[in-house]
C-alpha cells in the first residue's frame, strides 16, 4: 500500500473516538474497500479467437480470426530464447508442436509498444504459457508476472 494511502487510513483511525463498535466495523469496511480498489488486479478485457498461422518464436504466434484478421500475439507472462540464443529454436519447436494450424483462445491482457496483442493463449482449454514453463522451454517473465498464478508458476519453473 502507498505511503499516501496509510497516512489517510491513519487519520480516518484516528478520527474515530472511543471503543464504539459501530464506528469500529464502519472504519474496518472502509479500509477493506481502499484495499480492494488498489490491489492489481489482472483484467482480461477481450477474447479472440483464431487459428495459429504462424509462430516466430516460443512466446510469439500469429492468429487468423474467423473475420479473416491476422493479429499477432506476444504470451503473457512467460518469456523465451529468441531463435539465435540457445534453446530458441525449441523453444519455438515446442510453441509449433502445440499450437501450429490449431484454434486458440487468446485472453486479451493488452497491447505491447510494437502492437502485439499480450495475452493469454488457451489451446483446448491449456494455458500455452503454463505448459512452456513446465516443459522447460521458457521462463515466468517476473516482470509482467504479477498475479496469483505466477507464483505456482515459479514453482513449475523450478521444476522444470
Amino acid at each position: 500500500m502507498n505511503e499516501m494511502l496509510k497516512q489517510k487510513v491513519k487519520l480516518l483511525n484516528q478520527s474515530v473516538t472511543g471503543n464504539n463498535t459501530y464506528n469500529q466495523l464502519r472504519v474496518g469496511l472502509f479500509q477493506l474497500l481502499i484495499l480492494l480498489l488498489f490491489l492489481p488486479t489482472v483484467s482480461f478485457s477481450e477474447t479472440i479467437t483464431g487459428r495459429v498461422i504462424r509462430v516466430a518464436d516460443g512466446d510469439t504466434i500469429t492468429i487468423f480470426t474467423p473475420s479473416q484478421e491476422q493479429i499477432k500475439i506476444r504470451l503473457s507472462a512467460v518469456d523465451t530464447p529468441e531463435g539465435g540464443q540457445a534453446y530458441g529454436k525449441k523453444a519455438k519447436k515446442f510453441t509449433s508442436s502445440m499450437v501450429y494450424k490449431r484454434n486458440v483462445e487468446v485472453k486479451k491482457e493488452t497491447t505491447d509498444r510494437y502492437g502485439r496483442i499480450v495475452g493469454l493463449v488457451f489451446v483446448d482449454g491449456v494455458n500455452l504459457s503454463e505448459k512452456i514453463i513446465t516443459n522447460g522451454y521458457g521462463w515466468v517473465y517476473r516482470k509482467y508476472c504479477k498475479w496469483d498464478f505466477c507464483e505456482d508458476w515459479l514453482d513449475l519453473e523450478k521444476h522444470a
